[in-house]
């Protein structure tokens, strides 16, 4: 997995937490937002069990932005290259689905 490939991911969950932040602070949602929210949940929600859990704690958390992944994987018990292999598994199998 190549770094722009990573950067393009991350840059779709930063959206996807601003989206967030928008809707919860807006009284009249916007349909472009809900909808790429929703196309962000649905794969995410495809993802097998432990790689979707980690996208959810890691990327699409309100704090997520505020922690690290050294943080991360301390704070939840996994370990370094066992975080490493399952957020390189979901970032693939994100990529395939959104055609990136």
């Amino acid at each position: 997995m190549n770094k722009a490939l990573k950067r393009e991911i991350v840059e779709r969950f930063r959206r996807y937490n601003m989206c967030c932040f928008l809707e919860h602070g807006n009284d009249t949602p916007h349909a472009g937002r809900a909808a790429f929210m929703q196309s962000v949940d649905d794969a995410v929600n495809r993802l097998p069990e432990q790689q979707a859990d980690l996208i959810r704690k890691r990327y699409l958390h309100r704090e997520g932005d505020y922690m690290t992944d050294l943080k991360f994987y301390e704070v939840i018990g996994i370990s370094r290259p066992k975080f490493t292999q399952l957020r390189k598994q979901a970032f693939i199998a994100l990529a395939k689905r959104w055609d990136i």
